[in-house]
């Protein structure tokens, strides 16, 4: 009988992220079970997740340890200021519009500081620090100083890990994480005048004893995460007169800085994954589905084993939970732009990355303490590094488990990945050892995500369009051999041999038959060589724009590159994988295209 062939489109392959909970068999082409360093991108495809920039100089005083801590300080007058620590030290951050900031050393000559795992909060105009065992500090945008030492201050300040500002005041914890002690009214230094008081939870906890874990304001309501509990209390804005009114027993808090308020809910990481408030509140039965459901068992092998703090950061801006394991160099990325249908969200694995300090300002940008300061989420390098790019799909059978296949052709759509590296995997029957191609995304202008200058006019042999290329009449002049017919301006790739790789982007203009080119991505120029050419319409021109060159994260077109690998092998589960180099530009997976024979039955 002669062999059936099987064409298979995978649309949006991975888009629900990674599933390593289910069987791999099982699980549909949505899921993934390898999607590391991406994110699913607004339009729902799985692609590399952005780069990061240190922002700030070595300093000295910093020493070689990461920033434990970045906190952004709002100023009586309303500047915003971003105060940072590590080292046993505490810094103002300088912005310098040109250099690199810089890290200034405002730490108290009181304080006799043994550790870096602050907690800081913004309140009536002082940034207030809290850390266990650790005299509590605060900052006013000229002064830092113990609490214990403000005119203002009295009564005796709870020395222990957690802090909030909420409903008007302080609410802290003691060393022993039993009980909560709330300042006065408006006053972060008043802690046995007016309105202040605390509240003994060992009578409190319904399930025995417990110790607070964390704290939130949340909805009108105060929420205290214990290890095993949640207590919710009604009424704080009058610590007098509140109320306990819930009591949520087998569930608790596993690490303080894992609690983020997206606005409508309260995410942290619980001893049975990463779970959300507002689920728990609304389902009295606790039903064990979380928003990790999909890599549950992966992710808490991780929470299980770290000597450093957990951290986590919630953006709204990129629609992600980041939660950070430093000891192992992972962070998980959950997708919250919507849940899948098990409740779960798309996950995906970052590495390369271990901050032990996260910070979203309130301008959207995103912000993690590295090696020497602070780095920004953007671009797409590691620092001027590149960075790994993986995904591979499930175990697929293509809808008949017995039959040996025999994949003949894989095409794949990728958005953007000019000048990237990648390569292609495919194997069969659980196999570690994949057959590969390698191959170079060719280099192009426009691109749905661009970060290389665009150069999108007009041009001729003019003395103006000669500058704004970067030439001269005596450095443009070149050999050139043309495949197809050209335009008297195009876009082109250029090799230096007739079947070499392409290896730059040019733009190149034709006046009275000589031919002008510059290097798109330096604007340096290229003389004295044979080019090989493949004219192309620059899309900029469809839509007349007149720019210069510039850097844009978004254009009106969008660039495809569509590799096309000829595969090899046989067996009764297939999985395609594909890696990439990621330096200075966005790469994600639309589509892939499986050209396969389906063989006897086995």
């Amino acid at each position: 009988m002669a062999q059936q062939l099987k064409n298979i489109t995978i649309a949006a392959p991975g888009f629900a992220g990674i599933n390593t909970q289910d069987s791999p068999i099982s699980t549909g082409t949505e899921y993934c079970l390898i999607a590391e360093n991406a994110v699913i991108d607004q339009f729902g495809r799985i692609g590399a997740r952005k780069g990061y920039e240190v922002k700030t100089a070595s300093n000295s005083a910093l020493g070689s340890d990461p920033l434990q801590g970045i906190f952004e300080f709002l100023d009586t007058d309303g500047s915003l200021i971003t105060v940072v620590t590590g080292n046993n030290k505490i810094f103002k951050v300088t912005t310098a519009s040109v250099a690199d900031d810089t890290l200034t050393d405002i730490t108290p000559g009181a304080a006799n500081i043994t550790a870096d795992n602050w907690k800081g909060v913004t309140f009536n105009g002082f940034l207030f620090l809290f850390q266990d065992s650790q005299a509590p500090i605060y900052y006013d945008g000229s002064t830092c100083a113990l609490v214990s030492a403000h005119a203002n201050y009295s009564g005796t300040v709870p020395t222990g890990n957690e802090v909030i500002a909420g409903f008007g005041r302080l609410w802290a914890t003691n060393g022993a994480k039993t009980t909560i002690f709330f300042s006065d009214l408006l006053n972060g230094f008043s802690w046995n005048e007016g309105s202040a008081g605390s509240i003994n939870l060992n009578k409190v906890w319904s399930d025995q004893s417990d110790e607070i874990q964390a704290l939130a304001a949340h909805n009108g309501f105060l929420i205290i995460f214990g290890k095993r509990q949640i207590l919710v209390y009604q009424g704080p804005t009058d610590p007098a007169t509140m109320s306990l009114t819930d009591s949520i027993s087998g569930i608790g808090c596993l690490a303080r800085d894992s609690v983020q308020n997206t606005g409508q809910d309260l995410i942290f990481l619980a001893d049975s994954g990463v779970r959300s408030f507002n689920r728990v509140i609304q389902e009295k039965s606790l039903p064990m589905r979380d928003i990790s459901k999909n890599v549950r068992t992966d992710l808490m092998s991780l929470a299980l084993i770290q000597s450093a703090p957990i951290k986590s950061a919630y953006s709204e801006d990129e629609a992600f939970y980041l939660l950070s394991f430093p000891t192992s160099n992972a962070i998980y990325c959950f997708d919250m732009r919507g849940a899948l249908e098990n409740g779960s969200h798309r996950a995906t694995l970052w590495t390369g990355i271990t901050p032990r300090a996260f910070c979203t300002k309130r301008n959207g940008t995103l912000l993690f303490g590295a090696n020497y300061g602070i780095a920004e989420y953007k671009g797409y390098n590691d620092n001027e590094a590149p960075y790994n790019f993986r995904y591979f799909s499930s175990y697929l059978d293509f809808g008949a488990q017995s039959n040996l296949k025999f994949l003949k052709k894989l095409n794949l759509t990728i958005i953007g990945g000019q000048n990237t590296k990648a390569t292609l995997n495919w194997g069969y029957d659980y196999t570690s050892a994949y057959s590969t191609e390698t191959f170079n995304f060719a280099s192009k202008f426009l691109s749905e995500y661009t970060y290389h200058p665009a150069i999108l006019r007009d041009v001729d042999a003019d003395a103006s369009d000669l500058a704004f290329l970067g030439l001269s009449a005596s450095q443009t002049s070149a050999t050139v051999t043309v495949e197809g017919t050209p335009n008297n301006n195009y876009l082109v790739d250029f090799r230096t041999s007739s079947t070499g790789d392409y290896t730059r982007a040019l733009v190149v203009y034709r006046a009275s038959d000589t031919y002008y080119y510059a290097i798109q991505d330096s604007g340096s120029t290229r003389t004295g060589v044979t080019i090989y050419i493949v004219p192309q319409d620059p899309v900029g021109f469809e839509y007349n724009i007149n720019t210069t060159a510039s850097r844009t994260e978004y254009n009106s077109s969008v660039i495809i590159q569509e590799p096309r690998v000829n595969t090899s092998g046989s067996g009764t589960v297939v999985q395609i994988g594909l890696d990439a180099v990621i330096y200075n530009s966005p790469l994600s997976i639309q589509k892939i295209d499986i050209h396969a024979l389906l063989g006897r039955i086995v």
